[in-house]
C-alpha cells in the first residue's frame, strides 16, 4: 500500500509541476520576446520617421548610411522599401526577404498597417525576428521599414530561463516527494498495524491487539475500537469454549454410561433376533449412538474459527482409519476398496481429514444400500476443480478451491463412492442443509447434521465438497489445497497453514450444489465409526 500511495502522490506532484511549469515557461518566453520586439519596434519607427523625410526630399543617401551603420554595429539587417515593394535602401546591400513567412507582415506595412507582434520565441524557433513599420499611415503610406534581427541571443536567454524554471520545479518536486515518504509512513502505519492484527485474529490468535499510540487521530480511534471489539470477541469465544468444554465433560460421561448400560442390557434379552424386545433394544442403542455423533458434530462446528487448519498426508490418514472402516463395512455387508497413492499432502480442516472421511464412509455403509464403497484420492485437474467451485460457469462465483485452480495452485480430490441408490438432483441440492434427511431415511437413526458439518469443515480449510451421480450410486468428493501451495514459509509438516476458517468454497452438488446428507453424525467430528 505504501508503494502504491507513494506512486500516486509522485504522479500527482509531477503532474502539478508540469501544469505549473509549462505556463510559466510560456510566460517567460513571451516576456523575453516582447522586450526584444519592443526595442526593435522603436528602432524601426525611428527609421520610418527618417525615411518619411528622406522620401519627401528625394534624398535617401543619409538614410542608407544610417541603415548600414545600424547593421554594422548591431548585426540587425534593415531595408527601406518603396510602396511597390522595391528595395530603396539596404543596410547590407541585399534585397529584402521574400519568403512566405514574412511577406504577410511586409505587405501589411506597405498598405499602411502595423503587423501584429510575433509569437513567443522558444529555443526551437527558426529564423530571425522580423519587424515591419509603415512609412506614413493608412492610405498615405509611401513605403515601409523592415528589420530582421538574429535570435541566437534571445533563444539562449529563453533556454537558460526555462532550464532554471525546470530545475526549480524538479527540486521542489523532489523535496515534496522526499517529505511524503515519512508522512505516508506515519499515515499508513496504523493501517498496517490494523491489517496485521486482523490477520492474526483471523488466524485464530485472538489475543492479538493493535495497541496503536501514533498516527492520525481518526485511525487511533479506529484502532482503539478494533481492540475493544477484539477483546469482546475473545471473551465471547472463551466463554463459548468453556461452555463447550463443560458440556463435553458433563454430557459425554452420562451418554457413555447409558450406552454401556444398554449394551449390558442386551446380554439379558432373548437371543432371538425376531424378539420385539431385542428390536427395541437395537433401536435404543442406535439412537444413543446417533445422539453421541450429533453431540460430537455440534462440538466440531463450535471449533471452527478458533483452531487452524492442519497439513496431513492422505495415505497416512487412510491407513490409520482402515481398521475401523473394514469393521464398519463388514458389519454392513459392504466391500471396501481403497485406492490412495502416496505423497499427497493436503490442508485439512481443524481436527483432521479423518473426521470427514469417517463420516462419508459411515454414511455410504449405513445409508446407500449398495454393496461396495470405494475411497480414492488423486491430484485434481485444475479445470475440473475450477468448474466444481464454479458450477454456474465462468460468470458464477468461484470459491477458494476454484480460485486456486485458476491460478494453477495444487489441489487434491478425495472421493468416497458407493454403488447404492444414490440421490437425485433435488436431493443432492437439499442434502447439505442441516437436519435434512432423505425421504426413505426418515425413520433411520441419525440427526441429519453430518454432511453439513463436513461441508463447513472443508470450507474452513479453504476447500469444497461436491456431490455427483456415480451411476449407480453417489460420489462425494472433497477438494482440498495441497500443503505446498497453502503453507506460506513453513515446512510441509507444519500444522499452521494459510487457510483460515470461512475462506473455503462451501458445498457444491453437480450444478446446483448440495450434499448427500441423509444422515451425518459423529465420525466426522472426532469419534471413529463403531461397528454395531
Amino acid at each position: 500500500m505504501l508503494r502504491r500511495l507513494l506512486a500516486g502522490l509522485a504522479v500527482l506532484l509531477v503532474a502539478f509541476a508540469v501544469v505549473l511549469t509549462v505556463p510559466l515557461c510560456r510566460t517567460v518566453a513571451d516576456g523575453a520576446t516582447q522586450t526584444v520586439y519592443t526595442d526593435r519596434l522603436a528602432d524601426a519607427h525611428r527609421f520610418a520617421g527618417l525615411a518619411g523625410r528622406a522620401l519627401a526630399d528625394g534624398r535617401t543617401d543619409d538614410l542608407r548610411d544610417e541603415l548600414r551603420q545600424y547593421t554594422t554595429v548591431y548585426g540587425i539587417r534593415a531595408w527601406l522599401l518603396g510602396v511597390d515593394g522595391t528595395t530603396l535602401a539596404s543596410g547590407d546591400g541585399t534585397p529584402a526577404p521574400d519568403d512566405s513567412a514574412v511577406l504577410a507582415d511586409i505587405d501589411a506595412a506597405l498598405r499602411g498597417n502595423q503587423p501584429p507582434p510575433p509569437a513567443p520565441v522558444t529555443p526551437s524557433t527558426p529564423g530571425g525576428l522580423l519587424v515591419a513599420v509603415p512609412v506614413g499611415m493608412g492610405a498615405e503610406a509611401i513605403g515601409a521599414v523592415v528589420t530582421l534581427s538574429p535570435l541566437d541571443r534571445l533563444r539562449g536567454d529563453v533556454a537558460r530561463r526555462w532550464a532554471l524554471l525546470v530545475g526549480i520545479a524538479v527540486l521542489v518536486t523532489a523535496v515534496l516527494l522526499a517529505a511524503t515518504v515519512p508522512f505516508t509512513r506515519w499515515l499508513l502505519r496504523p493501517v498496517a498495524r490494523l491489517d496485521a492484527a486482523a490477520g492474526e485474529i483471523a488466524a485464530g490468535r485472538l489475543a492479538s491487539r493493535v495497541g496503536l499510540d501514533a498516527g492520525p487521530p481518526e485511525l487511533r480511534r479506529l484502532a482503539r475500537s478494533f481492540d475493544r471489539m477484539a477483546a469482546v470477541v475473545e471473551r465471547t469465544l472463551a466463554r463459548q469454549q468453556q461452555f463447550v468444554g463443560d458440556a463435553s465433560h458433563q454430557l459425554r460421561t452420562p451418554l457413555t454410561s447409558l450406552r454401556l448400560s444398554l449394551e449390558n442390557l442386551g446380554a439379558l434379552l432373548p437371543a432371538d433376533p425376531a424378539d420385539p424386545a431385542r428390536a427395541e433394544h437395537g433401536e435404543a442403542l442406535e439412537e444413543v449412538r446417533a445422539m453421541g455423533r450429533m453431540f460430537e458434530g455440534l462440538l466440531a462446528i463450535t471449533r471452527l474459527g478458533s483452531e487452524p487448519a492442519v497439513v496431513e498426508a492422505v495415505d497416512d490418514v487412510v491407513a490409520d482409519a482402515l481398521v475401523g472402516w473394514r469393521g464398519l463395512c463388514a458389519a454392513a455387508g459392504v466391500a471396501l476398496v481403497v485406492d490412495v497413492g502416496p505423497g499427497l499432502r493436503v490442508v485439512a480442516p481443524p481436527g483432521g481429514l479423518r473426521h470427514l472421511l469417517d463420516e462419508l464412509v459411515e454414511n455410504a455403509c449405513r445409508l446407500s444400500g449398495g454393496t461396495q464403497v470405494t475411497v480414492s484420492a488423486l491430484p485434481a485437474d485444475p479445470a475440473d476443480a475450477a468448474h466444481a467451485a464454479d458450477p454456474a460457469g465462468p460468470a458464477g462465483p468461484a470459491g477458494p478451491a476454484g480460485a486456486a485452480a485458476a491460478d494453477g495452485d495444487g489441489l487434491v480430490e478425495v472421493t468416497v463412492r458407493d454403488d447404492g441408490r444414490g440421490l437425485d438432483d433435488d436431493e443432492r441440492t437439499a442434502a447439505v442443509r442441516r437436519f435434512w434427511r432423505a425421504p426413505d431415511q426418515q425413520n433411520t437413526a441419525g440427526s441429519g447434521l453430518g454432511l453439513a458439518i463436513v461441508a463447513e469443515l472443508a470450507d474452513a480449510a479453504g476447500g469444497s465438497v461436491v456431490l455427483r451421480d456415480a451411476g449407480p450410486g453417489l460420489a462425494v468428493t472433497i477438494t482440498l489445497r495441497t500443503a505446498v501451495v497453502a503453507v506460506a514459509g513453513q515446512g510441509a509438516g507444519s500444522g499452521l497453514v494459510g487457510a483460515q476458517p470461512g475462506e473455503g468454497g462451501g458445498v457444491e452438488g453437480d450444478r446446483t450444489g448440495g450434499d448427500r446428507g441423509p444422515d451425518v453424525d459423529a465420525p466426522a467430528v472426532g469419534v471413529g465409526p463403531e461397528a454395531p
